[in-house]
């Protein structure tokens, strides 16, 4: 005959919930977006429980493949599990908050090494501080790596070419000074130069001696410029890719 019913406002709390929900997916898509790799560790499970899309679009991986990964050690390169195992220890060892660097390689999806700038922290831990939540971020240096062994090679093709310039062209140097003045003596006593002849052996000296100097300035000056700039411009190029 009757129907009793009773209701209570929940719009505020309808808000609250989809502001929340907002917030969320903000933070995530900050999260998707940033510049490094992130991962979230849990400590009590031994598995991985979160990566960001920078962490798949660096190394390859989902989520759904580091957690089912039968070795989860395997992404890392075998002889950088020490150096690994050592931070992890340092980072739970350390006050809170404390974010310890490194650099070591992983493994990527389709069988290559890429190397990354890693930091690493605890960023939650139980009533007794014991580490539950351990957060790692990283950035893929392998090029900028490359493009330091790669300016290490022209330093050493520098270095060579100044052994050359230093011994193989000074010496024909030498030596056509020394004639050129031996035969300047020579023709002086023996005969008489005519003025065209004494001008081109003073031109010979001189264009040997302009030589000489500038063969020294390039050893001098030039070779440690040109190695001063390299290092200048490796370390900006550095500085704007880590920050």
């Amino acid at each position: 005959m009757r129907i009793v019913g009773s209701s209570i406002d929940i719009t505020s709390q309808k808000e609250v919930e989809q502001q929340l929900s907002d917030n969320k997916k903000f933070l995530e898509n900050i999260i998707d977006a940033s510049i490094c790799g992130i991962s979230l560790f849990d400590l009590t499970q031994q598995n991985v429980v979160r990566v960001n899309q920078r962490y798949t679009d660096i190394l390859g991986y989902t989520l759904e493949d580091l957690r089912n990964a039968q070795d989860k050690l395997s992404i890392y390169h075998p002889d950088d599990l020490v150096d690994i195992s050592n931070q992890i220890e340092l980072v739970i060892q350390s006050p809170v908050n404390t974010s310890l660097s490194n650099k070591h390689r992983y493994r990527h999806k389709n069988g290559g090494w890429r190397w990354c700038s890693t930091n690493t922290t605890i960023i939650k831990r139980d009533i007794y501080n014991n580490p539950l939540i351990m957060l790692t971020t990283f950035i893929d240096i392998t090029e900028q790596l490359e493009l330091m062994d790669k300016l290490q090679e022209s330093n050493a093709y520098l270095e060579r070419f100044a052994m050359v310039a230093s011994h193989d062209l000074q010496e024909p140097l030498r030596k056509i000074s020394a004639f050129s003045d031996m035969l300047s003596e020579r023709l002086a006593t023996d005969y008489e130069l005519d003025e065209d002849s004494e001008f081109q052996l003073s031109r010979i000296r001189d264009a040997a001696g302009r030589m000489r100097v500038m063969v020294s300035d390039i050893l001098k000056s030039e070779n440690l410029i040109f190695k001063d700039h390299v290092s200048i411009r490796l370390d900006r190029f550095l500085a704007e890719q880590f920050t």
